[in-house]
């Protein structure tokens, strides 16, 4: 019996999005987007185990909180337990989230 067994997962946020505001706000709304659709896949594909995002760099602390909230709430839908970490000094977010189906190969 092989069990598959991933280590880690790191997903790659990059925008295309150019708005007539500033950069930041630029930033954020792409980051806001691309959060909601990390935890619509995650759902689907049953990604569990530790993941790190790396999105886009925000300058600002209040974008970052931005970011945790619109996560946190966009996997409030998901049935399994998910922990979302702060921001680590790289600018990436650090989360985990349980398997909610075993696939075994």
């Amino acid at each position: 019996m092989i069990k598959q067994k991933h280590l880690l997962r790191l997903m790659l946020i990059h925008g295309k999005f150019t708005g007539k505001e500033n950069l930041e706000k630029t930033v954020l709304k792409v980051n806001k987007e691309a959060s909601v659709e990390i935890a619509k896949q995650l759902r689907l594909r049953d990604i569990g185990g530790i993941i790190v995002i790396d999105y886009i760099d925000m300058l600002e602390e209040g974008s970052k909180q931005e970011i945790i909230k619109t996560l946190k709430q966009s996997l409030k839908e998901d049935r399994a337990k998910t922990q979302i970490m702060e921001f680590t000094k790289l600018n990436l977010l650090e989360m985990t989230r349980k398997h909610i189906f075993s696939k075994e190969v």
